[in-house]
């Protein structure tokens, strides 16, 4: 009998989790999750899944669906896209709602409560908090060794950096290139975590601001 593929996830948040908890159904992997902060959470206010990330969801899990509605997801009825800077600042450029596309078009739930339900199923021993990755070696056989900052490793076949803009895998893996930069964000679109947690309510149209200088990531 073969032995299991080891996945290693570096980052506990929304990725990392989405990604651990779809892996979790093949039992041939053996997953783990490693987190550099001392408890698995997420800071900051709610997000919106669109219609195909909600798509891409499904593909992972049967039970997606039910994690966004126990997390309390409520549904956005329609998009506006505005120009925000450059020439025709101001300028609505297209607008769609979920009755002409037929669908609902973007669910927005709370990062922490997302967080919380994707994890909630998942084995204790698959979840490694504290573990700030700080190196990555290349074994004889192939396999992959991770050093973290407390001295502990790990062994695994796979690593996959869901880390965040400031990746350590990234950075690790690509050193000075500048694809291990982060570009292009916006900063004024980045909400501070300070802010309490509110109801969730539906949105009957939600502003999107757009301009020739950045994308976001």
């Amino acid at each position: 009998m073969s032995r299991s593929i080891r996945v290693a996830i570096s980052g506990g948040g929304l990725a990392g989790a989405s990604l651990l908890h779809a892996l979790l159904n093949f039992p041939h992997l053996d997953v783990h999750v490693f987190e550099s902060a001392a408890a698995f959470k997420e800071a900051g206010m709610a997000i919106g899944l669109t219609r195909n990330a909600q798509a891409a969801l499904d593909l992972t899990s049967p039970s997606a669906a039910q994690l966004l509605q126990r997390a309390g997801a409520v549904p956005m009825r329609g998009v506006r896209f505005m120009i925000a800077q450059s020439e025709g600042q101001g300028e609505v450029i297209d607008e769609i709602d979920d009755i002409t596309a037929g669908k609902r078009l973007t669910s927005i739930v709370h990062r922490a409560a997302y967080l919380k339900e994707l994890l909630a199923g998942v084995p204790q021993e698959r979840m490694h908090a504290s573990k700030k990755l700080d190196k990555v070696d290349r074994n004889d056989d192939g396999s992959i060794m991770l050093h973290f900052a407390d001295g502990t490793t790990h062994e695994c076949d796979i690593l996959i950096g869901a880390d965040g803009i400031h990746s350590a895998v990234r950075k690790l893996i690509l050193g000075d290139d500048l694809a291990a930069q982060p570009r292009n964000s916006v900063p004024h679109l980045e909400f501070p975590s300070f802010f309490p947690r509110i109801p969730l309510f539906p949105l009957k149209t939600t502003l999107i601001y757009v301009n020739t200088s950045y994308h976001l990531n």
